[in-house]
C-alpha cells in the first residue's frame, strides 16, 4: 500500500523518550494501517525491539484487527508463514507475537493474574448468581434485570440503604476473589506502582516489571473512547515512556461512562507540554463519495456539521450507489437480509466479507436465529468469545474452577477457610434443576456463620444440619457425592490430551443435571457442538504452549481467553480460503471496523422512524 503524505509524516515522525505523539484521525483515513507502519518503522530501525512495544485498545474486536494486519504487513515482504501450530518458528510470527497488543482489560487481567492468582471477573450471568442471594423483599417494586442490578449494586456501595445486603454480595466478591471490570483496573494499576519500590517479596512478576521498567513505547488506539477508570492504569503504564494516541473526538463512543474530554486532557498531560506533538490525517479511504455523500446526509439531517466527513484523499466514485430498503416489518426485513446473502455469495462475495449490524443485541439473536435456519454460518461480534458467552461452557468452566480449586485445598495447598471457590459454586448450583434461591441463600449464610468455605459445607457438614429445604438438599448432597471423587482423586489435573481432557469433562457435567445442559431445539444443541469444537481446539492450543510444571486444567484456566485470541487469529488466516462467516454486530461494537459489504438495520422505535438498511 502506497502511503499518502499525511501516514508519511506519521510514519516518518522523530522518536522521542517521555514525550507524547497525538494523532488525530477521522473515520475511514487509514489510522490503524498508519500505526502499523509506524510499529514497523520502529522496529526495523532499530529504535524498539518488538517487546518494546506495546499496543492497547478497548476491545478484542480492535485487537483482532490490529493482530491480523501485523502479520500481513510483515509477511507482505517475507512471504507467508504456516498457520499450524509450527509457525512460532517463523521469524515473522515470532516477531510480530513479541509485540505487546492487548485489550486495556486484558492487559490488567495479565497483570493481577501474575500478582494475586486466578480471579473471576463478574460479567452478566456473575451479576445473575449474586442476585440469588438478595432476599425478594429487597426489591420494592419489580426485580431488576442483571446490568440494572450491577448499577444498584455500585449505587449501594457507598450509601446506608441496603447496607446489609451489599455487604453480604461484597465479602462473597472478596472472599472469591469475584472483581468488576473497574476493580481489575485499579488493582493492575496499585500492582504496577508498587514495582516503585521493588523487593523480594516481588520476585515472580515478569510480566508486570516488563510492562513497567522494559516497554519503551506505549500506542493507544481509539484515544477518544477512554473513560475515567481507565485513567490510573494508563498513566503509570505510560509516564516515562514514548506515548503515540491514536483516534479522533468526533468519533466518541463512551461518554455514559465518564467525562472522556477530561481523560483525554490527562492523557495529554502525561509528558509536559512542549513534549506534546499534535499531527492529522485528512484522509477517506474506507468510503466511496457515494457512501460518504449519503452518510453527510443523514449526519446533517440531526445536527451535525455536514462537512465532517470531507477529507484531503477520497476514493473515486464506484458508480454504485448504497441501497435503502424500507421494508413493512421484521418477517419482510429478514426475508431480504437472505436474499441479499444469497446474491452477494452468489457473485463471489465470501461471507466473512458481509456485516449485519443492528442496535440491539436482542435484534441481532433474531436475525441469528434467522439465518442460522438457512445453514448460514455466523459469529457474534462481542466483548468475549462467543463461544466463552454459551452458558452450557459456562457450566462447564464454574467446574473446572471448582475442581481445580478444592483439589488444592484438599491436598493442603490452601486452608479450607478459603473460599475462592464459594463464586463458582454458587454459579453451578443455581443451575441445577431442583434447587431454589431461598436454598441458595440459606446454604451461603450457614457457611459464613461456620467461616468456611461453600465446598466444605457441602462435603463435610452433615446435610441434617442444612437449614434448606428437603429437595434442595437432596440436589446438593447429590451434586457434591459426584464432584467430591473427581477432586479427591484430581483426574483432571493429571489429563494431558485435550480430547480425553474433554470427555471427562462432559461425562461429569452430564452427571449433575444441570438445566444448561437440557436443549430446548435443535439450534441450541448445534449451536453447544460448535462452541465445544472450539472449546476442544483452545484446549489444543493450551497444551501446544504449555509451561513445564504446570497443569492443562490449570493453564487452560489462567489463559483460556488470551488463547482464544490466538487461535481466532489463526482460523482468520485459515479462512483466507473459505466462506468463512456472516458478521453479527451492534453498531456500538462494530466501531473501527471495516466489511466490504455491511447491511445496517434500522428499528421502528429509533429515531429514523422506519427500518432502513444501508
Amino acid at each position: 500500500m502506497q502511503l499518502t503524505k499525511s501516514q508519511e509524516t506519521v510514519v516518518e515522525f522523530p522518536y522521542e523518550p517521555e514525550s507524547t505523539l497525538k494523532i488525530i484521525a477521522g473515520p475511514g483515513s487509514g489510522k490503524t494501517i498508519t500505526l502499523l507502519h509506524r510499529v514497523k518503522k520502529l522496529i526495523d530501525s532499530g529504535i524498539a525491539k518488538p517487546d518494546e512495544i506495546l499496543i492497547l485498545s478497548l476491545t478484542n474486536k480492535a485487537v483482532d484487527n490490529i493482530l491480523d494486519k501485523l502479520l500481513d504487513l510483515f509477511e507482505q515482504k517475507n512471504g507467508n508463514p504456516s498457520i499450524e501450530f509450527a509457525e512460532e518458528n517463523d521469524p515473522i510470527t515470532r516477531i510480530v507475537s513479541q509485540i505487546g497488543v492487548y485489550t486495556i482489560h486484558g492487559l490488567a487481567n495479565r497483570i493481577v493474574i501474575e500478582n494475586e492468582g486466578l480471579l473471576e471477573i463478574i460479567e452478566e450471568n456473575g451479576w445473575k448468581v449474586l442476585m440469588k442471594l438478595v432476599s425478594s423483599e429487597f426489591w420494592k417494586n419489580s426485580k431488576p434485570t442483571a446490568r440494572e442490578f450491577e448499577r444498584l449494586y455500585n449505587q449501594y456501595k457507598n450509601s446506608p440503604n441496603g447496607k446489609d445486603v451489599v455487604e453480604k454480595i461484597s465479602k462473597l466478591m472478596i472472599v472469591s476473589k469475584v472483581v468488576t471490570n473497574n476493580e481489575l483496573i485499579i488493582r493492575a494499576s496499585e500492582h504496577l506502582l508498587s514495582l516503585d519500590s521493588f523487593d523480594d517479596s516481588k520476585k515472580g512478576i515478569e510480566f508486570t516489571s516488563t510492562i513497567k521498567n522494559d516497554v519503551k513505547i506505549v500506542m493507544i488506539d481509539e484515544f477518544q473512547d477512554l473513560y475515567p477508570t481507565l485513567l490510573p492504569l494508563l498513566t503509570s503504564i505510560s509516564k516515562g515512556k514514548r506515548l503515540e494516541i491514536y483516534g479522533d473526538t468526533n468519533q466518541s463512543i463512551y461518554q455514559f461512562l465518564g467525562n472522556n474530554k477530561e481523560v483525554i486532557k490527562a492523557i495529554d498531560e502525561i509528558h509536559p507540554q512542549d513534549k506534546l506533538v499534535t499531527l492529522k490525517l485528512d484522509d477517506n479511504f474506507r468510503s466511496t463519495p457515494e457512501i460518504t455523500n449519503l452518510a453527510n446526509t443523514i449526519v446533517n439531517k440531526y445536527g451535525t456539521d455536514s462537512n465532517y466527513l470531507k477529507t484531503g484523499y477520497s476514493k473515486s466514485p464506484s458508480g454504485v450507489q448504497p441501497l435503502v430498503i424500507q421494508t413493512q416489518n421484521s418477517i419482510e426485513e429478514l426475508d431480504y437480509i437472505i436474499e441479499r446473502i444469497v446474491e452477494l455469495s452468489c457473485s463471489s462475495v465470501k461471507l466473512s466479507d458481509i456485516a449485519i449490524l443492528a442496535r440491539t443485541n436482542a435484534k441481532l439473536d433474531m436475525i441469528n436465529n434467522f439465518i442460522s435456519d438457512y445453514g448460514i454460518p455466523t459469529q457474534k461480534l462481542s466483548a468475549y468469545p462467543e463461544w466463552v458467552e454459551n452458558p452450557s461452557i459456562r457450566f462447564l468452566i464454574d467446574i473446572l474452577k471448582i475442581i481445580s480449586v478444592t483439589s488444592k485445598q484438599n491436598n493442603g495447598e490452601i486452608s479450607y477457610t478459603n473460599r475462592t471457590s464459594d463464586f463458582n459454586i454458587l454459579s453451578l448450583l443455581s443451575d441445577i434443576n431442583g434447587i431454589g434461591q431461598d436454598s441458595l441463600q440459606k446454604l451461603h449464610s450457614e457457611c459464613l456463620l461456620r467461616n468456611i468455605s461453600l465446598w466444605k459445607q457441602i462435603t463435610s457438614v452433615s446435610s441434617s444440619n442444612w437449614s434448606v429445604n428437603p429437595s434442595s438438599k437432596k440436589r446438593i448432597s447429590e451434586v457434591a457425592k459426584i464432584l467430591l471423587p473427581q477432586v479427591e482423586s484430581c483426574t483432571l489435573s493429571t489429563i494431558e490430551e485435550p480430547l480425553a481432557f474433554l470427555e471427562t469433562l462432559c461425562a461429569l457435567a452430564n452427571q449433575l443435571n444441570s438445566k444448561q445442559l437440557i436443549f430446548n431445539s435443535e439450534r441450541e444443541m448445534i449451536k453447544f457442538q460448535n462452541n465445544l469444537e472450539e472449546f476442544l481446539k483452545v484446549l489444543k492450543l493450551c497444551k501446544f504452549n504449555l509451561p513445564e510444571g504446570v497443569t492443562l486444567l490449570d493453564w487452560f484456566l489462567e489463559t483460556y481467553l488470551d488463547q482464544s485470541l490466538v487461535l481466532h487469529n489463526r482460523s482468520s488466516h485459515m479462512d483466507d480460503k473459505e466462506q468463512g462467516k456472516i458478521n453479527l454486530s451492534t453498531i456500538h461494537s462494530s466501531k473501527g471496523l471495516e466489511f466490504p459489504d455491511v447491511m445496517l438495520i434500522g428499528d421502528l422505535q429509533n429515531k429514523f422512524q422506519l427500518n432502513i438498511m444501508f
